[in-house]
């Protein structure tokens, strides 16, 4: 039986023996808490940017459906332009400028939101490779797009109220066709490429063929989301030909409203599969998409992530140091 000095000794004694010629350093061992804190702290400087853009796309979309149940209320959809008086323009045209400030801030802020989190899940290292650069690029590309669409949008009219309400006279206006059909142009551009940079990634990972195959078809619902983007091309160019834009509206607040649900979609769906496994659904669903779990890239170390608590430890023999018997534990059966 130990003595209680005996069992004090032990206890204050080191974990594992040192090195030769290493003395433990109990008060202030070295450490690399500098690199922790600066990785820590951008991921949560990242994700709470993602968080933001992807409450504000939320906030947006509810504005733009308020919208357009505005112009369902009045004039109603599909209704022809020689049927609503002139100064009743002004009840369509001002909600249409609202929705287009939302639609514009939610496009714009949703693919922010992907991005990053595309960064999370795809670049968890924060290696600056070719993904890496090309999530960043297409990233300020729209940023510095919507940022510049807003104002535009905003801008189309000198003075602004002119925008909705026609009956002022002087100022000018530009054509907001244009506008609109760039803007619709640069949009299905950014949805190929935000559909394509993962999928370069998704088949390096060391995986069953199968599984890359599902993965890749959560991501591909923003096949979706580009074939949106072309038929408003098409819409918009069809509405330019057009005199009766009332009549065309409708039909350009459905594409809007469906383009955006499909980006939400884009963020959300990978979470789907694993939300529905947590419900307990039957086992023939295969509802895991840790895209990390059991996988590596092809070209790096592969990334083991396993949970580790006080029951993995396991003691050692015992050892004889300084003639006071010591205690080591190890970690078993864990991958660091």
């Amino acid at each position: 039986m130990s003595s209680p000095e005996e069992i004090e000794s032990l206890l204050n004694g080191p974990a594992l023996p040192p090195p030769d010629g290493v003395e433990p350093n109990f008060e202030d061992p070295p450490n690399h808490n500098a690199l922790g804190y600066g990785l820590l702290s951008a991921m949560l400087a990242v994700g709470t940017i993602a968080m933001f853009f992807r409450i504000l796309a939320r906030v947006l979309f509810v504005v733009y459906l308020g919208c357009a149940y505005q112009v369902l209320k009045f004039p109603g959809f599909y209704v022809h332009q020689w049927d609503v008086r002139v100064r009743d323009m002004e009840r369509i045209l001002y909600p249409f400028n609202i929705a287009s400030n939302s639609y514009n801030g939610m496009i714009g802020a949703l693919k922010v939101a992907i991005l990053l989190e595309w960064l999370r899940i795809f670049n968890p290292t924060g290696t600056r490779g070719t993904f890496f650069w090309a999530c960043h690029i297409i990233l300020w590309i729209n940023l510095l797009f919507y940022a510049a669409s807003f104002f535009a949008i905003n801008l189309a009219c000198i003075p602004r109220q002119k925008i909705w309400d026609k009956t002022i006279s002087g100022g000018h206006c530009f054509n907001q066709n244009d506008l609109y059909l760039a803007g619709t142009i640069v949009n299905l551009i950014s949805d190929v490429a935000i559909l394509i940079i993962p999928q370069r990634v998704i088949w390096s990972l060391q995986m069953t063929f199968k599984r890359k195959i599902g993965i890749s078809l959560i991501f591909a619902i923003g096949l979706l989301c580009c074939g949106i983007a072309a038929a408003r091309i098409a819409t918009t160019l069809e509405s330019a030909k057009e005199p009766d834009s009332v009549y065309y509206l409708p039909k350009l607040v459905f594409l809007g409203t469906a383009e955006m649900l499909c980006a939400l979609l884009v963020f959300c769906f990978p979470a789907f599969p694993q939300a529905i496994k947590t419900l307990a659904l039957p086992h023939s669903w295969d509802g895991s998409v840790d895209l990390f779990q059991q996988s590596s890239y092809s070209g790096g170390p592969a990334a083991s992530y396993q949970q580790i608590n006080e029951h993995s430890l396991e003691p050692l023999n015992k050892t004889e140091h300084d003639n006071k018997p010591r205690i080591y534990y190890k970690p078993t059966n864990t991958a660091m």
